[in-house]
């Protein structure tokens, strides 16, 4: 599996979160931010458990097309 994608959504969505709350004059300590970058992670980790699921993705490859049928004469 590639996490470079997830660990991408899961950065740039804590920081969405974190300055949404800074900007908002309520900045997150540090017990805080641990929290809010579990969720994100977790977030993250449903969203492409959700996505495999509905793109039938098997450890992190997508499932073979099938193959062609011939035709008959």
């Amino acid at each position: 599996m590639n996490w470079s994608p997830m660990l991408a959504v899961v950065v740039v969505l804590s920081l969405v979160v974190w300055s949404a709350c800074y900007f908002a004059g309520s900045p997150l300590n540090a017990a805080e931010t641990v929290v809010v970058v579990g969720l994100c992670a977790l977030l993250a980790w449903l969203a492409g458990a959700a996505w495999g699921r509905l793109h039938k993705v098997k450890d992190g490859a997508a499932k073979p097309a099938r193959p062609a049928r011939k035709r008959k004469k």
